[in-house]
């Protein structure tokens, strides 16, 4: 029953969950449209996404002067 006990907590404690990519995915409406990304990071001036599928990704910066609104989403 030990050992049995002992399995199962090595093997829970070891599991990991599959990879998500970093950042949270947001809706961005700007004064041109909308974009959506996964939000890398914000300053004062400008948030930073990372738009397109996994081949074609590129980070994109909106100023912070066209944005409207942000929602996050569960996915773009």
């Amino acid at each position: 029953m030990l050992l049995v006990a002992s399995s199962v907590g090595v093997a829970w404690t070891t599991f990991q969950s599959p990879a998500r990519p970093a950042g949270q995915s947001v809706q961005v409406t700007t004064v041109g449209g909308a974009v959506c990304g996964r939000l890398t990071a914000s300053g004062g001036r400008t948030l930073r996404l990372v738009t397109g599928d996994a081949g074609k990704q590129r980070v994109r910066a909106v100023a912070m002067t066209d944005v409207l609104a942000v929602a996050p989403v569960t996915a773009c």
